[in-house]
């Protein structure tokens, strides 16, 4: 469903047992962050017509996402939460589709040993997906001035092909095309001269995976 503000809305929150204010425990935030890194960054999808136009998943600069996790920056950046609660979505509807099956002994020396009991209880891809969606300023505009709402926006996207969702995955690509022209994001000689390398990086994998519509 498509809010008049031009982003999905999640009808239903689609929680288990928890409530809407529910504080995802720490770990199972950093456990879904790993796994994101092991069933979502080597995916390759074909891009349109021709055979040579791939694409990979790889929206970050890992080592400093996953450090920017683990120091809380969720708790005082809403964009960037939005980032994370997108990622959380993606990798929860992974591993309910089965993508663990096979990789059990894989797992082990990179996972808690309770990994599968912090998914169990882990909030479902809904879930995420709403939160996610809530933390996207209501106006485009304005949304479209934080690097994080364009990633987010893109991992909702990336959410709707896992789902199979068409409908809403041609909104969200709406709505990243609409904030790459006003951020100027498809430009280098339009961003920001404070950007550091990393950010410059972040902002490069992103133009060049998902493309500049």
């Amino acid at each position: 469903m498509m809010g008049s503000d031009g982003f999905s809305r999640s009808p239903e929150p689609g929680m288990r047992e928890e409530g809407n204010n529910v504080e995802v425990p720490r770990e199972t935030i950093l456990t879904l962050v790993i796994l994101y890194r092991v069933l979502v960054y080597p995916i390759q999808l074909l891009i349109g017509s021709s055979r040579n136009h791939h694409t990979r998943f790889n929206f970050f600069h890992w080592s400093q996402f996953l450090r920017d996790v683990q120091n809380g920056r969720d708790a005082h950046d809403p964009a960037f939460r939005a980032t994370l609660f997108a990622v959380c979505a993606v990798v929860s509807a992974r591993t309910r589709d089965g993508a663990l099956s096979n990789l059990a002994s894989f797992l082990q020396d990179l996972l808690p040993p309770t990994y599968a009991q912090l998914l169990a209880r882990s909030p479902t891809p809904e879930w995420f997906k709403s939160r996610a969606e809530h933390l996207l300023p209501k106006d485009i505009l304005v949304a479209s001035r934080d690097f994080d709402n364009l990633r987010a926006t893109a991992l909702l996207a990336l959410l709707c092909i896992q789902n199979g969702d068409t409908e809403q995955l041609q909104g969200y690509l709406g709505n990243y095309s609409t904030m790459m022209i006003v951020s100027g994001l498809y430009d280098e000689a339009r961003w920001d001269d404070s950007l550091t390398e990393v950010q410059r990086q972040e902002r490069r994998r992103l133009v060049s995976r998902l493309g500049r519509h």
